[in-house]
């Protein structure tokens, strides 16, 4: 098995083990002019733009406890390597949900 042949395999590997995972958590940060809670930003990935919305839905139906500020709309993820040889389970776009606790 040749070099390019590893690396292949493993980006499919791990093109399929992100595929598998509903959300991730990006990042959090401070806004300018908002209260001193810290508010969140929360990224959720999805096959399609259906497959993000129920996915957002999902997560907001399981956090009931949080205040939600701005939901943005949904967005096409930048075009990868992953993306090209990962097959149709890789996430293509975005929803970003803002939110208080």
């Amino acid at each position: 098995m040749g070099r390019g042949n590893v690396q292949g395999c493993a980006l499919l590997a791990l093109g399929t083990l992100l595929a598998q995972a509903d959300t991730w958590l990006l990042q959090s940060r401070y806004i300018e002019g908002s209260s001193p809670e810290m508010i969140q930003n929360y990224t959720i990935l999805g096959r399609d733009r259906q497959d993000a919305e129920v996915q957002r839905d999902r997560w907001l139906l399981e956090h009931p406890e949080i205040r939600v500020l701005r939901l943005h709309p949904p967005r096409p993820e930048p075009p990868t390597l992953l993306t090209r040889i990962g097959g149709r389970d890789v996430p293509r776009v975005s929803i970003e949900v803002e939110y208080e606790e």
